[in-house]
């Protein structure tokens, strides 16, 4: 069946997303901080290496990619705020 499905696409693809998932709510969750404040809170390089930009290498590297974080850095204050205020809005 996953033959069928190919390598490339489909369920494949699901489960490593999932599992990359559970990585990220189990690493949130070892700091006791929300999963938007652990990426919010990492440096550009440090949240840069996270990515697999492998199929963007052409348009985007991690040079741009860093950059382009740094460039929208003075926004991440008004984005937290909202956050911050929806999250305290569901509570």
């Amino acid at each position: 069946m996953l033959r069928w499905l190919g390598p490339h696409k489909g369920v494949v693809h699901l489960a490593l997303a999932s599992i990359t998932n559970a990585c990220f709510d189990l690493w949130a969750k070892s700091r006791g901080v929300p999963l938007w404040r652990l990426l919010l809170d990492l440096e550009p390089n440090e949240l840069v290496a996270l990515l697999d930009l492998s199929y963007l290498d052409e348009l985007l590297d991690e040079n741009a990619a860093m950059e382009l974080l740094r460039e929208e850095a003075p926004a991440g204050s008004i984005k937290e705020e909202v956050l911050v205020l929806s999250q305290e809005a569901r509570w």
